[in-house]
C-alpha cells in the first residue's frame, strides 16, 4: 500500500477538531501519490494515518465523538466516510458522488442530511454541474440540480437558518 508522510507536514486541506478530553484534531490532506485522513490525540504533537486514497479533501467535526469526510479514488469515484470513535476508525459508506466534488456540509443537529457540491473543475468529468443530497447520512445520495452551463464552485456555507451554495457561470 501507499504511504503518505503527515497531514500536518504536507498541509492540511481541512482539519476539524472533535470534541473530547485529549484534544482530538482530524485533519486531511494530500501528496504527490496518495491522500490520507490523519488523527492526533496529543494537540498535534504526533499524526495516525488512517484512511488512504487518492485525495481527502474535507473533514466535518459532527457531535458526540463522530466526524465525517469526502474520501475518493480515481477508480471508485467520492464517498463519505465516517468516524463515531474521535477517529480511531473509520466506515466507507455506500453513496457514490462525481469525483471533482469537493465541498460538502452537513447538518450538526441532523447529520443524516449531507450536501456534496460537484465543482467541475477536473478534466475527469461528465460537464455537469451538481448539488447531491444524501438524507441518510451518507448511504444514498439523490442529485437535485445540474445545468451543464453552470459550474459550482466550491462554496459553500451553513448558517443557523441557511444553506449558502456558491455558483457561477462559465463562459466560452
Amino acid at each position: 500500500p501507499r504511504r503518505c508522510s503527515s497531514a500536518l507536514k504536507l498541509g492540511a486541506y481541512t482539519a476539524a477538531f472533535i470534541g473530547s478530553p485529549d484534544n482530538i484534531i482530524v485533519a486531511t490532506g494530500s501528496c504527490a501519490t496518495c491522500a490520507t485522513t490523519e488523527v492526533t490525540h496529543d494537540g498535534g504533537v504526533t499524526w495516525k494515518p488512517q484512511i488512504q486514497g487518492d485525495w481527502v479533501p474535507q473533514v466535518k467535526a459532527l457531535l458526540g465523538g463522530s466526524a465525517i469526510a469526502i474520501a475518493g479514488t480515481y477508480l471508485g469515484g467520492n464517498t463519505i466516510i465516517k468516524t463515531t470513535d474521535y477517529g480511531d476508525s473509520w466506515k466507507t459508506l455506500p453513496g457514490t458522488f462525481d469525483l471533482d466534488s469537493y465541498s460538502f456540509e452537513v447538518d450538526p443537529c441532523e447529520p443524516n442530511f449531507i450536501f456534496v457540491i460537484n465543482e467541475e473543475a477536473t478534466t475527469i468529468s461528465d460537464n455537469i454541474g451538481a448539488i447531491y443530497i444524501s438524507t441518510d447520512g451518507g448511504n444514498t445520495f439523490t442529485l437535485t440540480q445540474y445545468t451543464p452551463t453552470k459550474f459550482f464552485s466550491g462554496s459553500v456555507a451553513r448558517t443557523p437558518i441557511a444553506l449558502f451554495i456558491q455558483t457561477e457561470r462559465k463562459t466560452a
